[in-house]
This record gives structure tokens, C-alpha cells and sequence, in this order.
């Protein structure tokens, strides 16, 4: 199984909970260094969540780490 940095448990839109693992853009990527988000798993309960991902908190967007467009050249829109 691939390591994250982080992990979180959140309310999925379709009704249980989902588990995302959290992390950078390895070396190889175009998005080297950037943060990156995986969709991990969905479960019924928290508790199987838990379970499976001992290590995972409770997180919501607020929680998700921003990609920073700084880098990008103007494009003159």
C-alpha cells in the first residue's frame, strides 16, 4: 500500500465515509512537489474507516492543502 503524509475521514456525497490520502507529487510528475490528493476508499461507518485507516483524522476541504498558482506565467485574460 502507497504511503501519504496524512489521511483523513470525511462525510462522502453519496452517503458513508471516504478516506483520502494526502502527499506531494513525486519527482517523475510534471506536478513534482506539488500537493497531491488520493482518493483512497469508501466505507459504510467511521468505524470501518478507522478500522482499516488507524491513522486517519477527521477532514473536510478547509483541511485539503492549496495548490499554488503563483508559478504560472500571466496569460493576459
Amino acid at each position: 500500500m502507497e504511503k501519504f503524509d496524512w489521511y483523513t475521514i470525511r462525510p462522502s456525497k453519496y452517503g458513508g465515509f471516504d478516506v483520502h490520502g494526502f502527499g506531494t507529487y513525486p519527482r517523475s510528475s510534471v506536478l513534482a512537489g506539488q500537493p497531491r490528493k488520493v482518493f483512497l476508499d469508501a466505507f459504510e461507518t467511521e468505524e470501518e474507516a478507522l478500522r482499516k485507516y488507524p491513522e486517519a483524522v477527521r477532514g473536510g476541504e478547509f483541511t485539503d492543502p492549496q495548490v499554488s498558482l503563483i508559478h504560472l506565467p500571466e496569460d493576459g485574460d
